[in-house]
């Protein structure tokens, strides 16, 4: 086996994974011979210390003891040259073939003539270059991976003046899976903003942001540094316009292929967040996608109406999130939380009247208004409509009805409802001009129908309605999963997800871990369920993901 590769079990979403990560972090404010004193390179240093906790990185302790903790901290009087150099010594004799290591520095850089950059340790003697530490004392006994089979991915973090000088020179590349690379927070000509005391420098506030935000299980390197720099770049906060941060590979040795990944610390399930857009993205959905491209008519038009089918209200809500998503995608919705109402689910029966439904559910917001179909009507196109008292903004509708029980009576009931309320929708956009008719809302009225197999609602509603002069979506009725659907759905969402449960779903035995054997088919809401099951889920874990995919409300419409 070559050096850094590994069986495809261990790769995730194309990243080798690593097997302990090693940290050496230095912040000094405070100099014993005369450096002027910092004010936020210790506090910076902790904050990074901190936030790396959340990414397989150990608590920082001092004095050494790496069978305690992989992570050393060295802070104003303990960051020594001779600490510096003991630390890296004691790294460099533990670390192995599969692991990686991350060493950042905070504290005052100088730039020489000789064409070197040092930083400066805490026992730094003003005016005597001879006792600061060359920026390749942090890094050379690192070099030769290949062959010393030491620290797989290296990246090294300075937040110091002129930092940018110790990325002068050249290396020479391999094309093997490892990494030695050099991120610093200026260009080797600027200073760099230490901040406010107390305020954090601006590189280390950017940087330290982006780590909390992140979502991914798996960050790498380059693509960190992108958005980093696009965010430090727009920061009002920094003092030195001309800033600049910049990265390369380390000056003068061998570097590889691979990147630093920041990896989160619980990698064993999968995030709810990502798990919930991938059961909604990914899965056994596409006849509902066909259909809603095949339905959709043109954004121009302001009522749309939905139909859904299946045994359960929750799966309904489902196909209408990936209806909404679609819309949202290709038919320029532009679903914002602010610009939507959404109604309270109406539940009929053959014996109910829809309109008297609505009006029972408006009229306490409405006040006194008379149980007339003209003017429901007219208290919903309101909402739609930019200069709406009740909002004061545009807003998109929804109203969400639904039934379990009845036959072609139930459905006549609910094609003279649509047909009776388009007309009224089509007569009042008809008396707006042009200006109007393009702020206009967006109504959408969401027919859920319950019954097992559906019973061909559709159909029905089709002959009506079809040639209306608004959108008619209709929607299949959905297909239990079967063990090819999962076997789909994982292929894509291994891509994403980069967490261990799921990726073993890329092996059979992983699957068959969830499916049981090949004869597996499940409801939607049973695959859910036997999916939280496998990723040892607990109570909050589910109950957040089942607000994800089955709450239909303004916060969780997409």
């Amino acid at each position: 086996m070559a050096v850094g590769e590994e069986d495809d079990k261990n790769l995730a979403g194309g990243f080798p994974r690593i097997d302990k990560y090693y940290l050496l972090v230095i912040g000094i404010d405070n100099y014993q011979g005369g450096v002027a004193t910092l004010n936020n390179a210790v506090s910076d240093a902790k904050r990074v210390a901190q936030v790396l906790q959340k990414y397989r990185f150990d608590l920082p302790i001092f004095p050494i003891d790496l069978t305690k903790s992989a992570s050393i901290c060295l802070y104003d009087a303990d960051a020594t040259w001779k600490n510096i150099s003991d630390s890296l010594e004691a790294i460099q004799k533990k670390i192995g073939v599969n692991d990686a290591l991350l060493i950042y520095f905070a504290g005052h850089g100088v730039r020489r003539t000789n064409n070197n950059y040092y930083i400066v340790p805490s026992d730094g003697i003003k005016g005597q270059p001879a006792t600061y530490m060359q920026s390749n004392e942090l890094y050379d006994l690192f070099a030769d991976y290949p062959a010393a089979k030491k620290c797989r991915d290296l990246l090294i973090i300075l937040d110091s003046c002129y930092a940018g000088k110790a990325l002068g020179g050249y290396g020479e590349r391999k094309n093997l899976p490892f990494s030695r690379d050099i991120l610093t927070s200026c260009l080797e000509k600027q200073p760099a903003d230490d901040g406010m005391r107390g305020h954090g420098s601006v590189f280390v506030n950017e940087l330290v942001s982006l780590l909390e935000e992140n979502n991914a299980i798996k960050l790498p390197f380059d693509q960190a540094y992108t958005t980093l720099r696009k965010r430090f770049d727009k920061s009002g906060e920094r003092q030195f316009l001309e800033q600049r941060l910049d990265k390369g590979p380390i000056p003068g040795m061998e570097y590889g292929s691979g990147t630093f990944v920041f990896e989160k610390t619980e990698t064993i399930k999968p995030e709810i967040k990502f798990l919930k857009n991938s059961l909604i993205d990914h899965l056994n959905f596409e006849h509902q996608r066909v259909n809603v491209k095949e339905s959709y008519k043109t954004s121009q038009n302001s009522l749309n109406i939905i139909t859904t089918q299946g045994s359960s209200l929750h799966v309904q809500r489902v196909i209408s999130k990936i209806i909404f998503r679609w819309l949202d995608k290709n038919g320029s919705l532009k679903v914002e939380p602010e610009k939507c109402f959404i109604e309270d689910f109406i539940k009929i029966d053959h014996d109910t009247n829809i309109w008297d439904k609505l009006y029972a559910q408006i009229r306490d917001e409405a006040g006194k208004m008379p149980n007339d179909k003209e003017v429901i009507h007219q208290w919903y196109f309101q909402k739609l409509e930019s200069n709406n008292p009740l909002t004061n903004k545009l807003c998109h509708v929804f109203l969400p009805i639904g039934f379990e029980i009845g036959g072609n009576d139930m459905f006549k009931s609910i094609e003279k409802f649509c047909s009776e309320f388009s007309e009224m929708f089509l007569r009042s956009v008809s008396t707006l001009d042009v200006d109007k008719k393009a702020s206009l809302g967006k109504m959408f009225i969401i027919i859920s129908d319950e019954r097992e197999n559906g019973g061909g609602s559709h159909k029905e509603l089709l002959k009506q309605i079809s040639n209306k002069p608004f959108n008619f979506i209709p929607t299949e009725f959905p297909r239990n999963i079967k063990w090819n659907d999962a076997k789909d759905w994982a292929s894509l969402f291994t891509d994403d997800d980069l967490s261990e449960k799921i990726q073993l779903l890329k092996e059979y035995h992983g699957l068959s871990k969830l499916c049981g054997n090949e004869d597996f088919e499940a409801s939607y809401e049973d695959f859910v369920q036997k999916l939280c099951h496998y990723c040892e889920y607990n109570k909050n874990d589910i109950a957040e993901l089942n607000g994800y995919l089955y709450d239909f409300t303004t916060k969780n419409l997409l």
